[in-house]
C-alpha cells in the first residue's frame, strides 16, 4: 500500500488570506509544451538515406510517412515509424531547461536493425546542419532510448563530456558510479563513444515510460522512470579541431529503425539543477520529518492565535492540530502522548466554538465538526469499553452535522448572500461514512454505508448538473461533484466488484480531474484565479489522486509522487516570492512546505522499497 501524507486535503483559508499577484518577479515558470497535442507545427522533419539508397531525402519531405500523429484514449500522440533514419526536430532552441517526456515501443523493425533490439533516442543540444551524423542526426549529446538501454549517454558527431564510473577489468564502455573515476567520452581510455546507465530503470517493452533531462549549463542529468541513471559534466563538442563548449541546441527525437510512440513532450526553463539529483547522497528521511514536524507546530501555533480573533476559526486550528499529529505519529513519536496533545487541542476548539456561538452565533455546523473531532480524539485514547459509546455518540453527531448541511445546500442561496451547494455537505457525507465505517460490525453494514454514501454523492451531482445548466454554478464544479461521485463508486467496487471495473472507474476518475485542471489554467490565463488559490490547488492534487489511483507498478507510482512533489515544490516557491511582497498570509507559505515536505518524503519511501 502506497502512502500518501496529504497533511488533510487542502487548505481551505487559502482564497481568502491570498492577496494579489506582484507586479513582477516570483512567478514560478509553468511547463511549456513542444508538443502541442495537435499536429507537428513547432517541429521540422529530417530523413536521411534509407536503406540500401544513395539518396538522402532532406528535411521536412516525408514520402514514407516516418513521422505521423494516432490517436490513444482519445489524445493525439506523436508515431514515429522508424523505416528510414533520421530525427524530428524541434524549430525552439532551448538551454537551461528541464524536459520531460513519454515513450513506448511499437511492433514494427526495419532494416538494417530488423532483428536488433528497438531503438531511437532523444538528442539535446543539437547545432550545425542535419546528418552530420551518417547523414541522419545532427551534432549533438544523446540520451539513449534503446530497449534494455534507456538512459545511456553516446556522443553524435563529436559531443563530448565527462563522467564518473568505472570499467569492468578495464575493458568496454564506462559504466556510470557516482563518486568513480572521472572519465572524458570519448576519449583513449573510455572505451568508446557511449556511457553505460546505472541503475536500469525501464519498464517492459510496450508500457509507457517516462524520460527526463535536466540540464543547466555543462552539467546534464538523465532521469528513466523518476530515477536518476547518469550525471554528465563539461559538455562540449569539437569545432575545427578545438573543443568549445556546447550548452544549448535543439533536441531530436530519432527514427532509428524501429516503431516508437511519443507523448506529453514538454520542458521548463530552470537556473540551476536541484542538488539531490547530482549528490550520491539521498536526502534524510527522519530530517524531512522533523522539519515537516516544526512546520506543523509553527502553523499550529499561528492558527491557535487566529482563533481569538474569528468565530469560525477553530476549524483552522483543528486542521493544524490533526497535521501536528500526523507528524508526530510519523516520526514514531509516543502514540499515547501524541493522542492526548491531539484531545486537549481538540476539547479546547470546542470549548471556544460554543463559547462564540453563544456569543455572536455563526454557522451551527462549527458545533457538530468540533465536537466530531473532539470524539474522534477520545476514540483514539478510548478503552474497549467506552470505545463503542463513543463511537456511536459521534455518529451520531456526523448525522445531525450532514442533515444541517444538507438541509442548507438545498437553499441556492441564504439571507446573507452565500451561495450553497453540493460541496458545503458532501464533507459532511465522508464524515458519516467515516463514522458507519467505524461501527459496522460486518460486511454487510459496510457495504449499507457505502452504498448511501454512493447515493448521497449522486444526489449532489444532479443537484450541481442542475444549477449548472441555470447558470448558478460553472462547469468546474459540475467536475468536482463528478469527481466526488466516481470516488464513491470506486470505494463501493473494491468491496463488491472485480479490479477490472475498478480500474475503468479510475480512468474516469483521472479524466474528470484533468478537465477540471484545464479550465483552471484557462482561467488563470485570464485572470480569474492564481495557482496558489485553493480552488486551483485542489484540482491539482485530485489530478495526482487519479495518476496515482492507476499506478500498478513501481515505477508508476513513482511517477505520480514524483508529479505531485514537483507541484508542491513550485507552489512553495510562489508563495515564497508573493511573501516577499508581504502579499501572502504565513500560514499559507506553512501550508505548502508541508504539503511539499509530506510528498518528498512519500517519494522516498516509495523509492527505498
Amino acid at each position: 500500500m502506497q502512502k500518501i501524507r496529504f497533511g488533510t486535503l487542502g487548505f481551505l483559508l487559502a482564497i481568502c488570506l491570498i492577496g494579489p499577484e506582484p507586479a513582477s518577479g516570483g512567478k514560478e515558470k509553468d511547463w511549456i509544451p513542444l508538443f502541442n497535442g495537435k499536429d507537428l507545427s513547432g517541429w521540422d522533419t529530417w530523413l536521411g538515406r534509407p536503406s540500401g539508397e544513395k539518396e538522402i531525402i532532406g528535411l521536412n519531405k516525408d514520402p514514407r510517412k516516418v513521422y505521423s500523429l494516432v490517436e490513444e484514449d482519445g489524445k493525439v500522440i506523436i508515431r514515429i515509424s522508424g523505416e528510414v533514419f533520421g530525427a524530428l526536430t524541434s524549430k525552439k532552441e532551448l538551454e537551461n531547461y528541464h524536459l520531460k517526456l513519454e515513450f513506448k515501443w511499437g511492433e514494427k523493425r526495419w532494416p538494417p536493425r530488423e532483428k536488433a533490439v528497438r531503438d531511437s533516442g532523444l538528442l539535446y543540444h543539437c547545432v550545425g546542419p542535419h546528418g552530420a551524423a551518417g547523414s541522419f542526426w545532427m551534432q549533438s549529446q544523446e540520451l539513449q532510448i534503446q530497449e534494455h538501454d534507456c538512459g545511456d549517454y553516446w556522443s553524435v558527431a563529436g559531443g563530448i563530456v565527462d563522467v564518473e564510473g568505472y570499467r569492468k577489468d578495464g575493458k568496454g564502455p564506462v559504466i556510470y558510479k557516482k563518486g568513480g573515476e572521472k572519465f572524458t567520452v570519448p576519449g583513449k581510455d573510455s572505451g568508446g563513444p557511449r556511457i553505460v546507465k546505472s541503475p536500469d530503470n525501464e519498464k517492459p517493452t510496450g508500457q509507457w515510460n517516462t524520460i527526463e533531462l535536466l540540464t543547466v549549463g555543462s552539467t546534464s542529468v538523465h532521469i528513466v522512470n523518476g530515477k536518476v541513471v547518469m550525471v554528465l559534466t563539461n559538455s562540449r563538442r569539437m569545432v575545427d579541431g578545438k573543443e568549445v563548449p556546447l550548452t544549448k541546441g535543439k533536441i531530436q527525437l530519432q527514427s532509428e529503425g524501429a516503431e516508437v510512440f511519443y507523448r506529453n513532450i514538454a520542458y521548463r526553463p530552470i537556473a540551476k539543477i536541484p542538488g539531490h539529483f547530482l549528490s550520491a547522497e539521498k536526502p534524510d528521511i527522519n530530517k524531512l520529518k522533523q522539519e515537516r514536524l516544526e512546520v506543523a507546530r509553527a502553523g499550529y501555533k499561528i492558527a491557535e492565535a487566529l482563533v481569538e480573533d474569528a468565530p469560525n476559526l477553530p476549524i483552522f486550528a483543528h486542521l493544524w492540530s490533526q497535521r501536528l499529529l500526523e507528524a508526530r505519529l510519523d516520526l514514531d513519536e509516543n502514540k499515547k502522548v501524541a493522542y492526548q496533545t491531539y484531545l486537549r487541542q481538540t476539547q479546547k476548539a470546542e470549548k471556544l466554538a460554543i463559547k462564540r456561538w453563544e456569543a455572536v452565533g455563526g454557522e451551527k455546523s462549527i458545533l457538530f465538526e468540533v465536537k466530531y473531532n473532539r470524539l474522534t480524539a477520545e476514540i483514539m485514547l478510548a478503552e474497549k469499553s467506552d470505545f463503542k459509546r463513543l463511537a456511536k455518540e459521534r455518529l451520531e453527531t456526523a448525522r445531525k452535522g450532514f442533515e444541517w448541511a444538507e438541509k442548507r445546500a438545498g437553499v441556492p442561496e441564504d439571507p446573507k448572500g452565500r451561495n450553497w451547494t453540493p460541496s458545503d455537505f458532501l464533507p459532511w457525507a465522508r464524515l458519516l461514512l467515516d463514522a458507519q465505517l467505524a461501527v459496522a460490525v460486518n460486511k454487510e453494514e459496510k457495504v449499507k454505508a457505502l452504498e448511501t454514501y454512493l447515493k448521497t454523492n449522486r444526489e449532489g451531482e444532479e443537484m450541481t448538473a442542475d444549477r449548472v445548466k441555470s447558470g448558478a454554478l460553472a462547469m468546474h464544479v459540475l467536475l468536482e461533484a463528478q469527481f466526488n461521485r466516481i470516488e464513491a463508486e470506486i470505494l463501493l467496487k473494491k468491496e463488491v466488484a472485480p479490479k477490472a471495473e475498478i480500474r475503468s472507474l479510475a480512468q474516469q476518475r483521472l479524466q474528470k480531474a484533468e478537465k477540471g485542471l484545464e479550465i483552471m489554467v484557462r482561467r488563470m490565463k485570464g485572470g480569474g484565479t492564481s495557482r496558489l488559490d485553493q480552488e486551483f490547488w485542489s484540482w491539482e492534487q485530485r489530478l495526482f489522486i487519479g495518476k496515482s489511483g492507476l499506478a500498478s507498478t513501481k515505477a508508476e507510482r513513482v511517477a505520480a509522487l514524483e508529479y505531485y512533489w514537483n507541484v508542491t515544490k513550485d507552489l512553495e516557491k510562489m508563495a515564497k516570492a508573493r511573501a516577499k511582497f508581504g502579499n501572502i498570509f504565513p500560514l499559507v507559505l506553512l501550508d505548502f512546505q508541508f504539503q511539499r515536505l509530506g510528498a518528498e518524503i512519500s517519494l522516498l519511501e516509495e523509492q527505498a522499497k
